[in-house]
Formats: structure tokens, C-alpha cells, sequence
């Protein structure tokens, strides 16, 4: 998923080892790299903007742990550290000579479902849980620290159709304990289920936490279950062994949100069988005059929301640490970082 766009040639000669000898268009090509420790990149001479890139190297260096990237990006060490966890943002800020940088885009923090299996296979157990059951404001504050703001919408803040959809589900214990009455749960029969979590940052800890305190009060029992991510992935993504895990997402545009969420898609991270999900996706993708391509956003956020496989607890920004000798780079989101025009200031 890396490099879309991968040199016949290259593949030709590598063969299935063509994913450690990528060979692309980019301003810098590869060089090598060390797993779990380093990438070297460097300038590509032929690369079609005349005088670009300016950095004649690039070196990508594995630091899992956020506070040995803060310190790496302190000492300058790293003229730029990814992902500074929410926590530790304040942190930094008060550090001479380091930027705290944020994107145009914002993160959102999801729960998933398994659809396809009890408890959550039914509607109502997922509206209590998710819906009606869950005081955002409370997670936002104390499991995201007070950054971005609460949401249901699985899109984010600054796309076209965006809506928060939290008049939706206004926070109602009362009526949540009601949905799990009528789903056959009660003091004598209690809600029990197991929350995965992956041990990726802090926050992957916190809000399943609160979230564990939230559903307590409605007599429900969860269990938290914390998992490195590869295991995590394994089960969640391979296996589908799972009831309910959390996770992160950035799209452009709501079409990219369908590979996680069709019918059809190997991934459909929720399992569920309903095509109805396939059908708004497929209007929103074929519809093109501006107003009605704006009401098949609606619809299919409105759909989501009611069905609530997959649904949005919070939107929150990404924060980088650089150097202020760093210049010329853009920031997009986690994952996106454009280098092309980037220099240092010496």
C-alpha cells in the first residue's frame, strides 16, 4: 500500500523481494533499509521538478517510544518527530528550539464492531453501547486531554458533508439500560463482553478505561483486553476474533472510508452483510452534480450513524516536534509528509 505505483523493471527483477527495493517517481529513491531501525532515502537526480528535492538525504530512524522520539527531537538528534501522543504535547511546546506542528486534517478515534456475531450483532446493544451509553464529552476530556472535539461522524472536520451527528445520540443512561432491557440484558442477565485494545499510545489505554467506567453504570461487564499490535492486527483484521476494539482513521473523502466498511471489501472491519452500506457508497461514488453528491454524503452518514458498525468517538489533530531549523515541508496528516521542497536552515 506504500508505493502505488511500483517500476515494472523493479518488480521484474526482484520478484515478491520487490518491497525491499522499491523503485518509484518520487524526489527521493531508496536506498536501504534496516527493519526496526532505518530507511535511507536519497535525492533522486532525475526526479521531473528541476531543482527539487533540496535534501540531498533523508534518514528514517524506528522509535516506537513516544518519550525516546521527544528526547531524540530535544537533543537534535531527529530535526522531526512524528506522532507526539496527545499527552505529551504540552511537553514539547515548552522546549526551546522545537515547533509543535499540526495538520488540516484531524484523526478520528472509532470503535468496531463485530457485527456479525453476539453480543454486537444486534442494533440495540450497539446503540446502548455506542450511542445513547457513552458520554463523549467525558472521553474527549480525559482520554484525548481536551484536544479536537467530540464526534460520531466517521468523517472529520474540513471535509465536504462533514456533520458530527452527536444530536443523535444525546448521552442517556436511562434510555441505554432501555435498549439493553429489550435486548434481554439485565441485573440478573448483565451485558459481558471483551474490549481489544492494541498497546500502540496511551490513548489506546485510556479510553478503553473510561469506556469500561461508562458502560459500568449501565450494569454492563468489560473486559479489557491489551494486545501488541501485531497480535492485535492478527486477530482483529485475520481472524476476526473479536467483539469490540477502537482504532484511528483519516480519509480525504468519505469513498475512502469503503474499503473498511463495504460488503464487499476483504477488509469490512464491522463483518456485517448489510448491502445497503454498498448501495449509498456506490451513489455517493457515481453521483457528480455538487448538491445532489452533498445529499448522498448525508445519506450515507446518516446510515452509518443509525447502524453504528463502525462509529466515531472523537476528532483529534496530529501533532509533529521539528526543529525550527526544518523549512519548506507539508504536513497533511499522520501518514502524509512531503519532503519535495523541504530544507535545513543552518
Amino acid at each position: 500500500m506504500g508505493f502505488l505505483v511500483a517500476s515494472p523493471t523493479a518488480v521484474q527483477q526482484w520478484g515478491k523481494d520487490y518491497k525491499f527495493h522499491p523503485v518509484g517517481a518520487g524526489p527521493f529513491k531508496f536506498v536501504e533499509w534496516t527493519p526496526g531501525q532505518q530507511a535511507i532515502l536519497e535525492k533522486n537526480e532525475h526526479y521531473f521538478k528541476p531543482g527539487l528535492p533540496y535534501l540531498d538525504r533523508i534518514m528514517l530512524k524506528t522509535m516506537k517510544d513516544a518519550t525516546t522520539r521527544i528526547g531524540a527531537v530535544r537533543t537534535g538528534e531527529l530535526a522531526f518527530a512524528t506522532w507526539i501522543p496527545l499527552e505529551m504535547v504540552r511537553v514539547l511546546e515548552r522546549v526551546p528550539g522545537v515547533q509543535v506542528v499540526t495538520s488540516p486534517m484531524y484523526n478520528v478515534w472509532d470503535l468496531r464492531f463485530n457485527a456479525a456475531r453476539p453480543p454486537f450483532d444486534d442494533l440495540r446493544v450497539r446503540q446502548a453501547v455506542a450511542g445513547y451509553g457513552l458520554d463523549r464529552q467525558e472521553i474527549l476530556k480525559l482520554g484525548f486531554f481536551g484536544y479536537g472535539q467530540p464526534s460520531l461522524s466517521m468523517l472529520t472536520p474540513g471535509m465536504p458533508g462533514y456533520n458530527s451527528l452527536m444530536e443523535r445520540y444525546p448521552y442517556d443512561p436511562q434510555k441505554a439500560k432501555a435498549l439493553l432491557q429489550e435486548a434481554g440484558y439485565g441485573p440478573g442477565h448483565p451485558l459481558t463482553f471483551t474490549f481489544l485494545s492494541p498497546t500502540i499510545e496511551p490513548a489506546f489505554t485510556n479510553v478503553p478505561t473510561l469506556l469500561k467506567a461508562q458502560l459500568a453504570r449501565l450494569g454492563a461487564q468489560m473486559k479489557i483486553e491489551m494486545l501488541d499490535k501485531v497480535t492485535w492486527m492478527d486477530r482483529f483484521v485475520r481472524q476476526h476474533d473479536f467483539e469490540v476494539t477502537m482504532g484511528n482513521i483519516t480519509a480525504f473523502a468519505p469513498g475512502a472510508m469503503a474499503q473498511f466498511l463495504e460488503t464487499t471489501s476483504p477488509l469490512n472491519l464491522a463483518r456485517h452483510s448489510d448491502t445497503k452500506v454498498d448501495e449509498l457508497f456506490q451513489q455517493w461514488r457515481t453521483t457528480a452534480e455538487p448538491t445532489a453528491h452533498a445529499q448522498a454524503t448525508e445519506r450515507l452518514q446518516d446510515y452509518l450513524a443509525d447502524k453504528l458498525y463502525l462509529v466515531g468517538l472523537a476528532n483529534t489533530p496530529f501533532f509533529h516536534g521539528v526543529r525550527d531549523s526544518v523549512k519548506g515541508y507539508t504536513f497533511v496528516d499522520k501518514l502524509h509528509l512531503y519532503f519535495e521542497a523541504a530544507w535545513l536552515e543552518r
